[in-house]
């Protein structure tokens, strides 16, 4: 299963279109990989080009095929890994305060998703300026169509357009005003988005780990069992000057 398409071939032939109900083409074929597996689609477009584009990048809507720009679906990509890793920093935490889980082991999870973290920002910073010039390029449609508009109702004020051809340049004008705003406004927002996941600031380790704990202060195992108790000794009580020695005692 390839973008949630069972069987990607069957989807040649088939009209392709953005969320907003604009018409890109159509599928002509489906690029496999050197195991068989469809990666992308190729659709020919307006004017005769040709675009390939991910299978992450399509949705089956009936017998249509929705397309997603590759910038947005990056973007949703980032999103979507942030959301778990937010999750996880937050169940890491949480074990930790209920003492669930080991200093150590809390210390190498954390600095694991801090890193996923910092990594994920570094390509939110990246996308949210992607994202920003598709904006603008939305903003400079809705002008010349602003401005296109105004200047068809002179011609029509003064006679110069039957008024059959007036219509339907309007509504076609109006219509993809309205898609143009939509978009823009969805790309304001997953940049806005993008650009809070690239203020990532690390987790502050939490302070002041337990030094001693006995039998009134462990992890519990859960299910009735009896609890591993851990036990810490500075090492001038036994070894020497500088360490500690941890003893694990199951009980």
């Amino acid at each position: 299963m390839s973008g949630g398409v069972e069987k990607p071939i069957t989807l040649v032939g088939k009209s392709v279109q953005d969320k907003y109900g604009r018409f890109i083409g159509h599928v002509v074929s489906v690029i496999s990989d050197a195991d068989g597996n469809s990666t992308s689609l190729l659709i020919r477009g307006r004017e005769e080009r040709f675009i390939r584009c991910d299978m992450r990048q399509i949705q089956v809507d009936g017998d249509c095929v929705v397309y997603t720009p590759a910038v947005v679906a990056k973007a949703l990509e980032i999103r979507d890994k942030a959301s778990i890793l937010r999750q996880k920093r937050e169940m890491l935490n949480k074990l930790y305060e209920e003492r669930r889980i080991m200093p150590k082991a809390f210390d190498e999870l954390q600095s694991e998703v801090e890193t996923a973290f910092s990594r994920l920002s570094i390509d939110a910073k990246t996308v949210a300026t992607e994202l920003e010039r598709a904006c603008e390029d939305c903003s400079k449609q809705i002008k010349d169509l602003i401005t296109a508009m105004a200047c068809l109702e002179v011609e029509r004020g003064l006679g110069h357009i039957d008024e059959d051809i007036y219509k339907e340049a309007m509504r076609i004008m109006r219509k993809g005003l309205r898609q143009l705003i939509m978009e823009k406004s969805d790309l304001e927002a997953l940049r806005e988005e993008m650009i809070d996941a690239s203020r990532h600031v690390p987790a502050t380790a939490l302070e002041g780990t337990p030094v001693v704990l006995d039998s009134g202060d462990y992890y519990p195992s859960g299910d009735g069992e009896e609890p591993v108790v851990i036990r810490i000794r500075d090492e001038q009580e036994g070894r020497g000057e500088g360490g500690q020695e941890a003893e694990a005692l199951h009980g």
